[in-house]
Parts: C-alpha cells; sequence; structure tokens
C-alpha cells in the first residue's frame, strides 16, 4: 500500500482525545494573546473601508491631471485586496496589515503612486487626518508604502494592470490579469494569488488556521520565523501546513502540528527535492519565467517550497546551508516533543515546552557577531535597517564556509541609557558563531557536501574534535561593512559597526531576563571558590603545607571532571583585526585572536594568565558540578534518545510504565492502610473499587490510553509508509 493509498483510507480518528489535545492547544494559544478583540477587528474592517475610498478618490484625481474627459475620470476606479498573515486569518493584535492596490494601466507607481506631488497617493495619504506614518520604500525587490492610519499599520503595495477600466469585483486567480504587467505588478499580485489558493486548497480553513497559529508562535520562540534572515516566513511555513492539510483531510489540529514537523525533517522529506502545494501548471503564452530544478540557479536551492500560482518561484530562496540545520534540528525537538505531549498519560496537556523560548545567547563556547546601526532620525534608520538586513544574510553564507553562523531574527535596541552622549536610533543585530569540526561533514542526498550545525542546548555534550584552529572572519566582516556603506542611497550619519564579542562580554540589555547570566554563575562560581578556602583556614593543628594542599584539591578534582567531561577538552578561538578606519572590525575589548581554552590548554591570548586563572577555576569548578549532578535540559536530552531507540511501540510502553510507576505508591499507602495485605488481596482491591475518586481516573484513564493505542498504531503505520528508500515522499507525494 503507497503512502496516498494509506492517506486515503485513514478515515478512523481518536476524535475524543484528539479534540481534548485541540482544545488545550487552542487555550494555550489564547493565554498567549495571539486573538484580537473585537473591537480591534472592527477598527481593522473600518480602516479598511476608508482606505478603498481615499484610493477611489485618488485615481479619479490622476485621470483628471492626465487630462482625460470627466466622463472617464467619474467611471475610473481601483479596489483593495488583502493578504498574507490577515487574509489567511492568523494575525495576531497590532500585527500590520497587507493590502494591495489594484489600479488602471494609466496610474504609474513610480508617477503617481510615490511622489510628492499633489496627484500622488503618498502625498493624498498624507492629508488624510488619522494618517500618522507614511514610509516609502520604492526601491524594494517589492516596492511598498507603509503607513499608520488610526493606530493600524498596514503595507501597501501597488499594481498596474494593463486595463483602462478596474472593475469593482475584480478576479485574480486568471492567469490574464498578469498580461502586459511589469515584474513589481506581478510580485505584488501574486501575494494575493498565493494566499487565496492557499485557503482554497485546505479542506478545513479552521483547522489549518488553529495549526498554523500554533506553528507561527513556535518558529517565533525558537528563532527560527524570519525569511529574511534565512528562514521561514509567514508564507513558507502556511504552504507547509496546507500540505499536512490535505494530506490528512480529517485530522485536527494538534495532529497537523505534529506531522508538519515530522514529515518536513531531512529523515522523511529528501531536501532539496521541492514543496509544491499544487501540480505546477506553466503557461508559455505569458513567457515569465518559472521555478526549473534544472535551471543552474533554481538546482542550487536547499529547501525549495514553491508558490502554487503562476509563475511558480521558490519562495525560500535566502536560505543558507547554516539556517537550514538549525531548521532540521528544530523540526527534529519539536516532533519528539509533541510526540510525547500527544501520547502523555495525563488528561491536561502542557504544550509549553514545545514553545520554550530559544537561549540564543547562552550558547557554550560561542562567539557572536554584534552589528549596530545608527543613523540621525527614525526614517532614516528605518531605509538603513531594511538595506542592512538585506545585507546581513550575505555575510552569513561568506560565514558559513568558516564556521557554524546562526543569525538572531530580530533586531534589538539598546536603552537610552546605554549611550547617554549620542540620542540617535540605534539598532542592533547578533550572529552566534561556533567552530566547526571537519569530523561532522556529511553528504546531503543531493551530492552536496554540508557541514552539521550545532546545537543550542545548554549543555550540549557533543565532542567537535581536539584540534585548536584558528576561524579567521576579518576579511569576510571587512567587506561586509564596506558593500554597507557603498549604498547609494545612503544619508550622512548613517553608520555601521561590526563587533566580535564573547558571551561574558555581551550587554545585559541582549538577554530576555535583563542580565547576563554568564556572569551570575561566574559570581556564584567564585563564592563557592572562597568556601573551602575559609574553612580550611582555622585550623592550626595542621602543618602549613597540608593546608595548601588542601586547598588545592577541590580545584584539581574539578580539573579532572572536567577533562573528563564531553567536549572538555575543546578549544575555540575566533580571529579578527581592527578595521582600516579605526573602528572597531573585532572584539569589543582587544583586537587579534580571542580564545577560550579547555582545562589542558593554554590560558586565553585575550587576557594575562594571571587574570585568566580565577575564572578557570571557576569552570572548572562549574564542570564538576555538572558532571557530578547532570542538568534538566541533559536528563530531557537521555529520555529523547532512549525514545527515539525504543520506536513509537516503546514510547506509549514506557508511558504506560511511567504511569505504573505513578500508581505505586498509591497502592502501597492502600497495603498499609489495609493490614499490609499483598497487591491480590481482596481488601486491596475492594479499596480501588470503592474509591469514587480512583473509578474517576480509571475511567479516564481508558480514555487517555485507547487514545494511546490508535495514535500508536496509526504514527507506526505513516511511519512505516515512510520509509527511507521509498519514493513516498521524495519523488511521487512531492508533485501532488
Amino acid at each position: 500500500m503507497s503512502l496516498d493509498q494509506f492517506r486515503a483510507k485513514d478515515t478512523d480518528t481518536a476524535t475524543e482525545l484528539e479534540s481534548l489535545r485541540t482544545q488545550h492547544l487552542q487555550k494555550y494559544l489564547q493565554s498567549q494573546g495571539l486573538y484580537e478583540s473585537t473591537e480591534e477587528a472592527q477598527l481593522r474592517e473600518e480602516v479598511l473601508g476608508h482606505l478603498d475610498q481615499i484610493v477611489k478618490e485618488w485615481v479619479r484625481g490622476v485621470a483628471r491631471h492626465l487630462g482625460l474627459s470627466e466622463s472617464v475620470a467619474q467611471e475610473a476606479n481601483a479596489t483593495i485586496f488583502t493578504f498574507g498573515s490577515y487574509r489567511l486569518g492568523v494575525h495576531a493584535p497590532g500585527a500590520d496589515i497587507d493590502v494591495l492596490c489594484v489600479g488602471p494601466q494609466y496610474a504609474k507607481r513610480e508617477h503617481h503612486f510615490f511622489g510628492s506631488q499633489p496627484y500622488c497617493l503618498e502625498q493624498v495619504l498624507a492629508g488624510v487626518p488619522g494618517v500618522q506614518e507614511i514610509t516609502a520604500v520604492a526601491e524594494a525587490y517589492v516596492p511598498v508604502m507603509k503607513i499608520k492610519f488610526k493606530g493600524v499599520e498596514m503595507d501597501v503595495l501597488y499594481a498596474s494592470l494593463a486595463q483602462f477600466l478596474i472593475p469593482e469585483n475584480l478576479d485574480l486567480s486568471h492567469n490574464s490579469v498578469l498580461r502586459g504587467c511589469d515584474e513589481q505588478s506581478v510580485r505584488s499580485l501574486n501575494g494575493c494569488r498565493v494566499t487565496d489558493t492557499i485557503l482554497r486548497s485546505v479542506p478545513d480553513v479552521s483547522t489549518f488556521r488553529l495549526a498554523l497559529k500554533a506553528v507561527k508562535l513556535w518558529a517565533e520562540k525558537r528563532g527560527v520565523y524570519s525569511n529574511v534572515s534565512g528562514y521561514l516566513g509567514g508564507v513558507n511555513m502556511a504552504l507547509l501546513v496546507a500540505k499536512i492539510c490535505k494530506w490528512y483531510p480529517r485530522k485536527l489540529a494538534c495532529t497537523i502540528v505534529m506531522m508538519v514537523f515530522m514529515h518536513f525533517t531531512t529523515k522523511y522529506w529528501r531536501w532539496p527535492d521541492a514543496v509544491h502545494l499544487v501540480p505546477q501548471k506553466d503557461d508559455p503564452s505569458m513567457g515569465l519565467p518559472v521555478w526549473n530544478p534544472m535551471d543552474d540557479r533554481d538546482r542550487k536551492s536547499l529547501m525549495p517550497i514553491i508558490t502554487p500560482v503562476y509563475p511558480a518561484m521558490n519562495s525560500t530562496h535566502n536560505v543558507t546551508r547554516c539556517t537550514m540545520f538549525v531548521m532540521m534540528q528544530e523540526f527534529e525537538r519539536a516532533f519528539e516533543i509533541c510526540k510525547s505531549i500527544l501520547f502523555s498519560p495525563r488528561n491536561t496537556t502542557d504544550w509549553s515546552p514545545l514553545f520554550e523560548p530559544l537561549a540564543f545567547f547562552e550558547v557554550p563556547k560561542a562567539f557572536y557577531v554584534l552589528i549596530e546601526l545608527i543613523a540621525n532620525n527614525s526614517g532614516d534608520m528605518e531605509k538603513w535597517d531594511g538595506w542592512v538586513r538585506s545585507r546581513v544574510r550575505h555575510l552569513v553564507r561568506v560565514l558559513e564556509e568558516h564556521a557554524n553562523v546562526r543569525p538572531f531574527p530580530e533586531s534589538k535596541s539598546a536603552p537610552s541609557e546605554e549611550h547617554p552622549e549620542d540620542s540617535r536610533p540605534r539598532k542592533y543585530y547578533f550572529l552566534c558563531i561556533t567552530k566547526r569540526s571537519p569530523q561532522l561533514d556529511e553528504v546531503n542526498p543531493n551530492g552536496m557536501t554540508a557541514p552539521k550545525t550545532y546545537s543550542l542546548q545548554r549543555n550540549a555534550g557533543a565532542t567537535q574534535g581536539p584540534a585548536k584552529t584558528s576561524i579567521n572572519i576579518t576579511q569576510p566582516i571587512r567587506n561586509f561593512t564596506e558593500q554597507v556603506r557603498a549604498w547609494k542611497d545612503a544619508r550622512e550619519g548613517m553608520e555601521v559597526r561590526p563587533l566580535v564579542k564573547r558571551q561574558a562580554d555581551l550587554p545585559a540589555w541582549a538577554f530576555p531576563q535583563g542580565y547576563n547570566p554568564l556572569l551570575r554563575r561566574k559570581q556564584a562560581a567564585g563564592t563557592a571558590d572562597a568556601a573551602p578556602a575559609a574553612a580550611a583556614a582555622p585550623q592550626p593543628t595542621k602543618p602549613a603545607g597540608a593546608s595548601s594542599a588542601g586547598a588545592s584539591a577541590p580545584v584539581a578534582a574539578a580539573g579532572a571532571a572536567a577533562a573528563a567531561a564531553p567536549g572538555a577538552g575543546m578549544s575555540a578561538e575566533v580571529t579578527t583585526a581592527s578595521g582600516a578606519d579605526g573602528e572597531g572590525v573585532g572584539d569589543s575589548t582587544s583586537a587579534g585572536n580571542v580564545a577560550a581554552t579547555g582545562p589542558t590548554g593554554a590560558a586565553a591570548t585575550a587576557s594575562p594568565a594571571q587574570s585568566a586563572q580565577p575564572v578557570l577555576e571557576s569552570r572548572q569548578l562549574s564542570a564538576a558540578a555538572a558532571a557530578a549532578q547532570p542538568s534538566r535540559v541533559l536528563r530531557q536530552h537521555q529520555q529523547q534518545q532512549q525514545q527515539q531507540q525504543a520506536g513509537v511501540q516503546g514510547v506509549v510502553g514506557q508511558k504506560r510504565v511511567r504511569q505504573e510507576e505513578e500508581e505505586a505508591p498509591q497502592q502501597q499507602q492502600q497495603q498499609e492502610e489495609h493490614g499490609q495485605q499483598g497487591p491480590g488481596s481482596a481488601a486491596c482491591t475492594l479499596s480501588r473499587v470503592s474509591t469514587p475518586e480512583l473509578l474517576a481516573a480509571e475511567a479516564d484513564a481508558k480514555i487517555v490510553n485507547s487514545g494511546q493505542d490508535h495514535y500508536a498504531d496509526w504514527l507506526g503505520q505513516t511511519v512505516a509508509h515512510m520509509a527511507p528508500g521509498q519514493d513516498s515522499l521524495g519523488q511521487t507525494v512531492a508533485h501532488m
């Protein structure tokens, strides 16, 4: 039986358990504030209606300005369409609205949409009461005008059709609307066309929306939500969720979320095979370029997700090797967590582990590239930020040839107290850099060699080789700085300052908790170092030499434990240099080599050996404590490893064993109350039957266990039909 036949046959569902898990998921999303109020929804509709009237008056003014007759001017029309998250129904409170304005052929973008003339829409909006902010980005890949109207932010795009009259009930689904349009108009129109195709393709819109809300929140929390930075954007996630909804039309949102993470990992999906929501259709009469895996550019795509309308394009062309492997690791982590949630023996579902925030700034043995942006005012900063952010991914592509790079998807702003002498606007972007060992390189199914990236688990114990090598990133950062500064539209006061910092040197405002936890741990370790010396001081019966030896014994033991700990002998070093113009292209504390050595290595080259000794002893004591008592993350990682080895049926078995272990203390207490009788005694049996709470618990357990059996059987059959080597996902399903 093929995977398609299995999906078609899959009609029986554990509706009671699945509905319970889905209800808990929806309640969790509501607790996270992802649903807007009725008042806000009404305000959005009111603003959109007002904007529609404004564009109609604007296009009539354009017709009069061009000297057209009054009758033609009265019949002139323009209309607006929404797309993106608002059109899909998955927008969050306060999110912006993506709007497309469609006008006739005589209303041009460069002459009538943007501009300061009284007949230009930009100038018309500036005179409308309630319009607070207007920012025109005419040079963007998709030109956009950002406005804030009555507190509602909107991104307004424009498409000029090859028609003299725009009907009020215009249908954008036909390819004929693209005929005669320029490239910018085609891109703008496809935003609406893609959104409408997604909604028409999914069998249950409410299930699709709930699952997509969950996936978007997960991506934001785990730092993989930004198409510009090389991760997934809203359209990419919508296409993946819609694909799973088509494959499993009878499943509810909780299962759809789990299957998204399972299907699109490298274990089951043969990247770079493209993901198609619908079969790709070409229209040779239009002559527009479409996605072609045989083309040189498209063949290099690592994670292609193709738009479902003509002209088909790859919506994930910004994905790099490092960002792809980061996403694959996050997908695998999310799948394991979803399995544990759906197979949980408890009636209440805790979805918070899936959405645990990423500890981006707490990666062991990592260095961070901090890119500081400065402009004279907020308007210049928005333009400068858009330009620099589009260049950061090119820096990532260069740096990933030398090390593992993980970009932080959003910018951060420092508090005003950080620079009291300079009040100009500032933004910061961060890149996390770790060493890569040649032993970890692997070959992808497409034949390309790509290294694995690091995991952002705080106590990751993967060894990366004993060799101590330098990572020279001076030239890539210098080239990036020169390219950014060469922007033709740069204005006075626009500055960019890249710095390389160690984790201990990161500013406190970069951390979500408001302080640098590494410094806190070092302070706590320093207090722990002083305790043995204070305890050993008032001992006059011991010789002086014995007291000294006793004080150094804990440090020696800690050093041995640190040497035995995973990855303790690994060293990390980043080589940088000062910029030619004197600005800090490199470490904020010193230029040159910045190294962090293991217990067997030499002291760090960025500081004297005397100052490095207390830090080294603190690290050794911390490593000894970690070796003596594994952390919560490490224990969770070990449990996940055991679950993967045991398989799906083994996971359910382990849950049942854990449930029996939890019930064991209750049974023992009941035995003590009834004279220490055995588990098979009549008194123990009568006691369990006669307790109303136990009767209710047993009834709920039967429902959950039956749901677990169904989930285990269904998921086991699904995985069996997805075994590597079959063409179910690699070839056939890719073109469903």
